[in-house]
């Protein structure tokens, strides 16, 4: 599992850090959601409509088995939250690829 948030949230999140006092904090900033990449990979073929090529390899020694971030500092001190969902997020992605591609 891991954290994934859109990187238009984590731009209104550094935004807000550094206009708040307490600008020696440790926040983490991301969606406090877990994500599987399976999960990931469903999700991109549901809103590509394509097939996605996927190659399993083993894990490496040196990669979490989880990475979900607790992002209650950063919710109470900045009162941020994420705004973009990961649907919309690979949404967005997807259209800018299809209007930048020669295919249209």
């Amino acid at each position: 599992m891991r954290d994934y948030v859109h990187i238009s949230d984590i731009a209104q999140a550094i935004s807000l850090a550094v206009t708040v006092a307490e600008s020696n904090s440790i926040l983490n900033i991301g969606s406090g959601e877990g994500v599987s990449i399976n999960d990931l990979i469903a999700l991109i073929r549901s809103v590509t409509g394509r097939p996605v090529k996927v190659e399993y390899t083993q894990s490496r020694a040196i990669d979490a088995p989880s990475n979900i971030l607790d992002c209650s500092l950063a919710h109470a001190v900045l009162n941020w939250r994420p705004t973009i969902s990961m649907r919309e997020g690979i949404r967005r992605q997807w259209l800018a690829l299809l209007e930048s591609s020669p295919q249209g």
